[in-house]
């Protein structure tokens, strides 16, 4: 009876162990559906890293509200917002876009 209980408690413990802090439902995290803080933070990194542009969460969450498969991933999603904000030779000048989106954020120097 008591070494089930150990078991038990072991597994439990091991299992609990599994949820880091940001999938807890308490901490925001996915399990609170709240994913979308982390494909926001990871595309405003990759997006600065890549052109030195700070897109605003709100253009990234429209992005991905898409659908567009290309558009689902940070990597992704960083590349297309940098290949529309980077001036193109013979480009004419306006609101850059992405699948019909305005890009709105900044340059970081």
């Amino acid at each position: 009876m008591i070494h089930k209980q150990l078991t038990l408690i072991g597994l439990a413990l091991i299992v609990s162990g599994c949820m880091t802090p940001s999938q807890q439902p308490e901490s925001g995290g996915p399990a609170a559906g709240n994913g979308s803080s982390s494909i926001v933070a990871d595309t405003t990194s990759v997006a600065r890293t890549l052109c030195s542009f700070v897109p605003t969460a709100e253009t990234i969450l429209a992005l991905v509200a898409t659908g567009r498969p290309d558009l689902t991933a940070a990597a992704g999603i960083a590349k297309a917002i940098c290949d529309a904000v980077v001036p193109q030779p013979g480009a004419a000048p306006g609101q850059p876009t992405v699948a019909g989106v305005p890009i709105q954020g900044s340059f970081e120097r």
